[in-house]
């Protein structure tokens, strides 16, 4: 009985993770001049670690020389540190919300496949 009631709470919390909407924030790095160096979209909260740096799950990354933006659809674990951090809440990104409503619908097609 004690245990149970010990893995209770990890499972209240595990629960509590997969069910509540993800946050998703803005991280840039600036050089010196504020001219953007990489900017990266994490999905979840981002923390500093014991050594300065920034840890996250990026979703998107973009650097501005060359310009090209890279997506990860299933995160990317990213450290990350510069002169000038500003980092701030965003919504989730359109490409990212399309590629849900995608998976729901095939998920969704497939279980009335089975169905029939």
């Amino acid at each position: 009985m004690r245990k149970t009631l010990f893995l209770l709470p990890l499972l209240l919390l595990t629960a509590c993770d997969t069910l509540l909407p993800k946050h998703y924030y803005h991280v840039s790095v600036l050089n010196l001049n504020g001219d953007l160096i990489a900017a990266w979209t994490a999905r979840g909260y981002v923390s500093r670690t014991w050594d300065g740096l920034y840890a996250f799950d990026a979703v998107e990354r973009f650097s501005p020389k060359p310009a090209q933006k890279i997506e990860y659809p299933l995160g990317w674990k990213v450290h990350v540190g510069g002169p000038n951090m500003v980092i701030y809440r965003v919504e989730e990104p359109e490409w990212l919300k399309q590629q849900n409503l995608l998976d729901v619908a095939d998920k969704a097609e497939a279980k009335a496949g089975v169905a029939q």
